[in-house]
């Protein structure tokens, strides 16, 4: 028996980011064929938040493997991120460099699905007549900066355990 195991939250937790993982891979696939069979067929693709509009232009198709890709993907690798901190915290010793490293890229996957996103919305209008309502998620980027925070409160955290055990 791990050491995640042993720890009844740390299992559940550990199950439900792995799920999590596997869930993001399965819709992004799906999500992935879906678009691909509606631009084979010819019919039009629908985006998020679009107002009834459908997208029937050559670059759709595209555009919406990207944003799939891109948030599928982001899904999976923070969830991947965490299930690791989560196994460094299991096992007793969350306050390791990696941790650090991994929160940072944990915050710089949400900043860059979300720039993705301001971008693609962007595209959307400029390249089409569809209107789309935009939305802002200053949420998004409060995580962001957060995880930032954080991730410097364990690079400071390691530092100072390590000076400790150096000094007894």
């Amino acid at each position: 028996m791990t050491q995640v195991e042993a720890n009844s939250v740390a299992a559940i937790l550990s199950f439900l980011l792995r799920a999590l993982f596997w869930a993001a891979i399965v819709i992004g696939l799906v999500s992935a064929f879906t678009i691909v069979s509606a631009a084979v067929t010819g019919e039009p693709i629908p985006f998020p938040g679009d107002r009834g509009a459908e997208l029937s232009r050559p670059a759709a198709p595209i555009a919406a493997l990207i944003a799939i890709s891109v948030f599928s993907g982001g899904i999976a690798f923070i969830s991947d991120q965490l299930r690791r901190i989560l196994s460094t915290l299991a096992s007793g010793d969350p306050f390791v460099p990696e941790n650090a490293t991994r929160l940072m890229r944990i915050a710089g996957a949400i900043a860059l699905v979300e720039i993705i996103r301001n971008i693609g919305y962007v595209l959307l209008v400029s390249l089409t007549e569809a209107q789309v309502d935009y939305d802002f998620h200053i949420g998004a980027w409060i995580a962001v900066v957060i995880l930032f925070v954080l991730a410097q409160v364990f690079r400071e955290g390691t530092r100072l355990r390590e000076e400790s055990q150096m000094t007894i």
